[in-house]
């Protein structure tokens, strides 16, 4: 009994910190997916103001293209190009950060499976387990009512009966426990 009980301990610690492991790297994960997610979003309205800022710029030179024509003409021609220029940089950002996202999802993924491998050896282990504790009990028993049915003291037995109880019992008995230790040979 007792030593099922450290082998359940040390199984149940072993699974208990692989879990821990596994529970401990998905939140930072879930927390970095949610960082770049909003990263992206702001990137996002950042290009939207960007746009808003172009369009009310363009709007005002229109109104007034008598008077600043060529100016309007200039400015159009610089923001454009910024815009430009600005656009591929926020495009390029947004396509490191899609491939930074695939990476961690595949991270993700890997970690779920270890964690699912984990949890099937620890079961394998506790199923190996329960049946070597479950032949220790019938080994224990068998010892048991052997001890009982051929110790030359029990059963009233005298005369042949004895000395062939006796015999039987002095011959076995050292194998039975050789085998209980461990040091049984074939």
């Amino acid at each position: 009994m007792r030593q099922t009980s450290i082998w359940s301990r040390v199984i149940g610690l072993y699974h208990w910190t692989a879990k821990d492991r596994m529970a401990a790297d998905w939140p930072r994960l879930q927390r970095e997916n949610d960082a770049l997610t909003e990263e992206l979003s702001a990137l996002r309205a950042e290009l939207m103001r960007a746009h808003q800022a172009e369009f009310d710029a363009w709007s005002r030179a229109k109104l007034s293209e008598k008077k600043l024509n060529e100016d309007d003409r200039q400015l159009d021609e610089k923001l454009t190009h910024e815009w430009a220029a600005r656009s591929h940089a926020i495009s390029q950002e947004r396509d490191a950060l899609k491939l930074r996202v695939s990476d961690l999802a595949a991270k993700g993924r890997r970690v779920v499976a270890d964690r699912d491998g984990w949890e099937a050896e620890a079961n394998r282990l506790t199923t190996e387990l329960a049946a070597a504790t479950l032949s220790d009990a019938k080994f224990t028993a068998t010892k048991r009512a052997f001890a009982q049915h051929f110790h030359p003291n029990n059963g009233g037995a005298d005369g042949l009966e004895k000395t062939v109880r006796t015999v039987i019992f002095t011959e076995f008995w050292p194998v039975i426990e050789s085998i209980a230790t461990g040091q049984a040979t074939k």
